[in-house]
């Protein structure tokens, strides 16, 4: 299955690829207390650790590719307590707007049990990457 999110946000693409391609470095999202870095067979990973008491285990995530040039990057999750799906990828492409920077997130995954919810779950979840990054750069 697949979910496509798309918008567009007043800031330069160069800014808001920093943000995206320094992958372990969170701190524009709000959520995690922290985020520890390791390798996931091979791949650089990022742990991120929600307060203690909170009833979050850490999500885990690792980074496939990163294209510089495309501006484009690619990263899987092992493990997410809050969406319910197996083999997710994401694919984040950003390139310029007359606006400033369009940003279009794509997840794919496979054997959801309620593939709407998930579908709502994702879309949740990219748009509010998406005004985390707009209000951190304002």
């Amino acid at each position: 299955m697949e979910v496509t999110f798309e918008t567009v946000i007043a800031h330069p693409p160069g800014k808001v690829w920093a943000l995206l391609a320094d992958f372990t470095n969170l701190q524009w999202l709000p959520g995690p207390s922290k985020v520890t870095e390791g390798l996931h067979d091979g791949y650089p990973a990022r742990v991120l650790h929600f307060e203690e008491g909170a009833g979050v285990d850490p999500i885990v995530e690792y980074l496939f590719s990163v294209d510089p040039q495309s501006m484009r990057l690619e990263y899987g999750v092992i493990r997410n307590p809050f969406v319910p799906v197996d083999g997710y990828r994401a694919e984040v492409n950003l390139c310029a707007s007359d606006e400033g920077s369009a940003l279009r997130f794509t997840g794919r995954f496979e054997r959801p049990e309620d593939p709407e919810q998930v579908e709502q779950m994702l879309l949740g979840a990219y748009q509010m990457m998406t005004t985390s990054i707009d209000a951190y750069l304002s």
